[in-house]
Protein backbone atom coordinates (compact mmCIF):
# COMPACT_ATOMS: atom_id res chain seq x y z
CA UNK A 1 0.00 0.00 0.00
CA UNK A 2 1.30 3.45 -0.94
CA UNK A 3 0.10 6.59 0.81
CA UNK A 4 0.90 10.11 -0.41
CA UNK A 5 -0.36 12.37 2.43
CA UNK A 6 0.31 15.78 0.89
CA UNK A 7 0.01 15.00 -2.82
CA UNK A 8 3.58 16.08 -3.59
CA UNK A 9 4.25 12.89 -5.53
CA UNK A 10 1.32 13.54 -7.85
CA UNK A 11 1.89 16.89 -9.55
CA UNK A 12 1.23 16.39 -13.26
CA UNK A 13 -0.52 13.22 -14.38
CA UNK A 14 -1.69 11.89 -17.74
CA UNK A 15 -4.55 9.41 -18.09
CA UNK A 16 -4.59 7.41 -21.31
CA UNK A 17 -8.27 7.37 -22.23
CA UNK A 18 -7.85 4.20 -24.32
CA UNK A 19 -5.83 1.82 -22.13
CA UNK A 20 -6.34 3.34 -18.65
CA UNK A 21 -2.68 3.96 -17.88
CA UNK A 22 -2.22 6.73 -15.29
CA UNK A 23 1.31 8.14 -15.42
CA UNK A 24 3.11 10.82 -13.44
CA UNK A 25 4.98 12.97 -15.98
CA UNK A 26 6.17 15.88 -13.86
CA UNK A 27 6.90 16.63 -10.21
CA UNK A 28 6.81 20.26 -9.12
CA UNK A 29 5.39 22.70 -6.56
CA UNK A 30 2.47 23.84 -8.71
CA UNK A 31 -1.15 22.75 -8.31
CA UNK A 32 -1.77 19.13 -9.31
CA UNK A 33 -3.27 18.54 -12.74
CA UNK A 34 -4.56 15.53 -14.67
CA UNK A 35 -4.58 15.54 -18.47
CA UNK A 36 -6.29 13.11 -20.86
CA UNK A 37 -4.04 11.65 -23.59
CA UNK A 38 -4.39 9.19 -26.48
CA UNK A 39 -2.19 6.20 -27.30
CA UNK A 40 0.34 8.48 -29.00
CA UNK A 41 0.67 10.67 -25.90
CA UNK A 42 -1.21 13.59 -27.43
CA UNK A 43 -3.26 15.57 -24.92
CA UNK A 44 -6.97 15.76 -25.71
CA UNK A 45 -8.47 19.16 -26.54
CA UNK A 46 -12.04 20.39 -26.50
CA UNK A 47 -13.95 22.08 -29.32
CA UNK A 48 -12.33 25.41 -28.43
CA UNK A 49 -8.83 23.93 -28.65
CA UNK A 50 -8.21 23.95 -24.89
CA UNK A 51 -6.51 20.96 -23.30
CA UNK A 52 -8.90 18.75 -21.34
CA UNK A 53 -7.69 18.61 -17.75
CA UNK A 54 -8.77 18.37 -14.14
CA UNK A 55 -6.98 20.61 -11.64
CA UNK A 56 -6.32 18.85 -8.32
CA UNK A 57 -5.44 21.63 -5.90
CA UNK A 58 -3.83 20.49 -2.66
CA UNK A 59 -5.70 22.86 -0.39
CA UNK A 60 -9.04 21.28 0.57
CA UNK A 61 -8.86 18.87 -2.33
CA UNK A 62 -6.53 15.87 -2.63
CA UNK A 63 -5.67 14.72 0.87
CA UNK A 64 -3.97 11.42 0.04
CA UNK A 65 -3.63 8.72 -2.62
CA UNK A 66 -3.79 5.04 -1.73
CA UNK A 67 -2.98 2.04 -3.94
CA UNK A 68 -3.81 -1.50 -2.89
CA UNK A 69 -5.48 -4.68 -4.15
CA UNK A 70 -8.12 -7.23 -3.23
CA UNK A 71 -8.88 -10.78 -4.38
CA UNK A 72 -11.90 -11.57 -6.56
CA UNK A 73 -13.44 -14.98 -7.24
CA UNK A 74 -14.69 -15.68 -10.76
CA UNK A 75 -15.67 -18.87 -12.57
CA UNK A 76 -14.34 -19.42 -16.08
CA UNK A 77 -15.06 -22.65 -17.94
CA UNK A 78 -11.91 -24.70 -18.62
CA UNK A 79 -12.15 -27.86 -20.77
CA UNK A 80 -15.90 -27.76 -20.32
CA UNK A 81 -15.73 -27.53 -16.53
CA UNK A 82 -16.69 -24.62 -14.28
CA UNK A 83 -13.47 -23.69 -12.43
CA UNK A 84 -13.52 -21.36 -9.42
CA UNK A 85 -10.54 -19.02 -9.82
CA UNK A 86 -9.10 -16.21 -7.70
CA UNK A 87 -7.48 -13.11 -9.12
CA UNK A 88 -5.77 -10.25 -7.29
CA UNK A 89 -7.21 -6.98 -8.60
CA UNK A 90 -5.37 -3.68 -7.96
CA UNK A 91 -7.18 -0.44 -7.22
CA UNK A 92 -6.34 3.14 -6.25
CA UNK A 93 -8.21 5.78 -4.26
CA UNK A 94 -7.91 9.56 -4.13
CA UNK A 95 -9.18 11.28 -0.95
CA UNK A 96 -10.70 14.76 -1.06
CA UNK A 97 -11.36 17.19 1.76
CA UNK A 98 -14.05 18.81 -0.40
CA UNK A 99 -16.95 16.52 -1.37
CA UNK A 100 -17.96 18.57 -4.42
CA UNK A 101 -14.44 18.30 -5.81
CA UNK A 102 -14.51 14.53 -5.33
CA UNK A 103 -17.78 14.29 -7.24
CA UNK A 104 -16.44 16.49 -10.07
CA UNK A 105 -13.29 14.33 -10.31
CA UNK A 106 -15.38 11.13 -10.45
CA UNK A 107 -17.55 12.52 -13.26
CA UNK A 108 -14.48 13.80 -15.14
CA UNK A 109 -12.84 10.36 -15.10
CA UNK A 110 -16.02 8.55 -16.14
CA UNK A 111 -16.59 10.96 -19.03
CA UNK A 112 -13.06 10.93 -20.42
CA UNK A 113 -11.97 7.30 -20.07
CA UNK A 114 -12.74 4.66 -22.69
CA UNK A 115 -10.63 1.91 -21.12
CA UNK A 116 -13.64 -0.01 -19.81
CA UNK A 117 -12.82 -0.13 -16.08
CA UNK A 118 -15.10 1.17 -13.35
CA UNK A 119 -14.71 4.28 -11.20
CA UNK A 120 -16.39 4.79 -7.85
CA UNK A 121 -17.35 7.63 -5.54
CA UNK A 122 -17.80 7.59 -1.77
CA UNK A 123 -19.41 10.65 -0.20
CA UNK A 124 -19.27 10.81 3.60
CA UNK A 125 -19.27 13.20 6.55
CA UNK A 126 -16.60 13.31 9.24
CA UNK A 127 -16.84 15.62 12.23
CA UNK A 128 -19.43 17.69 10.39
CA UNK A 129 -17.29 18.10 7.24
CA UNK A 130 -18.48 16.62 3.93
CA UNK A 131 -15.62 14.67 2.30
CA UNK A 132 -15.21 12.30 -0.61
CA UNK A 133 -13.11 9.49 -2.04
CA UNK A 134 -12.74 8.57 -5.71
CA UNK A 135 -11.45 5.14 -6.65
CA UNK A 136 -10.82 3.15 -9.76
CA UNK A 137 -10.58 -0.61 -10.19
CA UNK A 138 -7.67 -1.56 -12.44
CA UNK A 139 -9.47 -4.43 -14.16
CA UNK A 140 -10.20 -3.40 -17.74
CA UNK A 141 -12.05 -6.45 -19.08
CA UNK A 142 -15.03 -8.46 -17.87
CA UNK A 143 -14.37 -11.56 -15.79
CA UNK A 144 -16.40 -14.65 -16.80
CA UNK A 145 -18.87 -16.24 -14.41
CA UNK A 146 -20.44 -19.59 -15.33
CA UNK A 147 -23.15 -20.56 -12.87
CA UNK A 148 -23.71 -24.13 -11.72
CA UNK A 149 -26.71 -24.43 -14.02
CA UNK A 150 -24.50 -23.58 -17.00
CA UNK A 151 -25.73 -20.04 -17.54
CA UNK A 152 -23.05 -17.52 -18.45
CA UNK A 153 -22.43 -14.11 -16.95
CA UNK A 154 -19.62 -11.60 -16.78
CA UNK A 155 -18.80 -8.75 -14.45
CA UNK A 156 -16.40 -5.94 -13.62
CA UNK A 157 -15.41 -6.05 -9.94
CA UNK A 158 -15.55 -3.03 -7.63
CA UNK A 159 -12.84 -4.08 -5.20
CA UNK A 160 -12.52 -0.74 -3.39
CA UNK A 161 -15.87 -1.22 -1.64
CA UNK A 162 -14.21 -3.28 1.10
CA UNK A 163 -11.68 -0.49 1.70
CA UNK A 164 -14.46 2.07 2.03
CA UNK A 165 -16.45 -0.12 4.41
CA UNK A 166 -13.47 -0.65 6.69
CA UNK A 167 -12.64 3.08 6.66
CA UNK A 168 -16.18 4.05 7.63
CA UNK A 169 -16.27 1.49 10.45
CA UNK A 170 -12.89 2.35 11.96
CA UNK A 171 -12.57 6.13 11.51
CA UNK A 172 -13.72 8.38 14.35
CA UNK A 173 -16.28 11.12 13.74
CA UNK A 174 -18.00 9.39 10.79
CA UNK A 175 -21.74 10.01 10.32
CA UNK A 176 -22.61 6.67 8.75
CA UNK A 177 -26.15 7.62 7.78
CA UNK A 178 -24.82 10.44 5.57
CA UNK A 179 -22.58 8.21 3.44
CA UNK A 180 -23.34 7.37 -0.21
CA UNK A 181 -21.54 5.09 -2.67
CA UNK A 182 -21.74 5.07 -6.48
CA UNK A 183 -19.79 3.24 -9.15
CA UNK A 184 -19.76 3.79 -12.90
CA UNK A 185 -21.14 1.41 -15.50
CA UNK A 186 -19.15 1.93 -18.71
CA UNK A 187 -21.10 2.21 -21.96
CA UNK A 188 -24.57 2.24 -20.40
CA UNK A 189 -25.39 5.74 -21.58
CA UNK A 190 -27.98 7.61 -19.55
CA UNK A 191 -29.69 4.48 -18.23
CA UNK A 192 -27.33 2.80 -15.73
CA UNK A 193 -28.87 -0.42 -14.43
CA UNK A 194 -27.65 -2.18 -11.26
CA UNK A 195 -26.42 -5.73 -11.81
CA UNK A 196 -27.38 -8.71 -9.61
CA UNK A 197 -23.99 -8.33 -7.92
CA UNK A 198 -24.79 -4.67 -7.21
CA UNK A 199 -28.12 -5.65 -5.63
CA UNK A 200 -26.38 -8.27 -3.50
CA UNK A 201 -23.88 -5.67 -2.29
CA UNK A 202 -26.76 -3.40 -1.33
CA UNK A 203 -28.29 -6.21 0.73
CA UNK A 204 -25.02 -7.03 2.49
CA UNK A 205 -25.41 -6.06 6.15
CA UNK A 206 -21.62 -5.80 6.64
CA UNK A 207 -21.46 -2.77 4.29
CA UNK A 208 -22.39 0.27 6.44
CA UNK A 209 -23.50 2.52 3.56
CA UNK A 210 -27.21 3.44 3.52
CA UNK A 211 -27.31 4.70 -0.08
CA UNK A 212 -25.71 2.93 -3.05
CA UNK A 213 -26.12 3.45 -6.77
CA UNK A 214 -24.69 3.24 -10.27
CA UNK A 215 -23.66 6.11 -12.56
CA UNK A 216 -23.34 6.54 -16.31
CA UNK A 217 -23.79 9.32 -18.84
CA UNK A 218 -24.39 11.95 -16.17
CA UNK A 219 -27.17 9.97 -14.46
CA UNK A 220 -27.09 8.64 -10.87
CA UNK A 221 -29.40 5.68 -10.22
CA UNK A 222 -29.86 4.58 -6.61
CA UNK A 223 -30.54 0.87 -6.00
CA UNK A 224 -30.22 1.08 -2.21
CA UNK A 225 -32.02 4.03 -0.62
Amino acid sequence: MFIDPDGRNADVWELNSDNGNLTKVEENDKVDELYIVDNKGNRKTDSAGNQVKFTMERDEQIEERVTSSDSVIYTPRVDGKRIETTKEIPFEIFSFENQNNAKSFFEFLEKNSNAGNEFDLLQYTQNGQDKGMVGRTLQFSFLPRFEKDGTFGAFLPTVSLGYYSNMLKTTSGISLMKSEFYHSHPNEGINPIPSPADINSGQNDTIPIPKMGVYSGGVYNLYKK
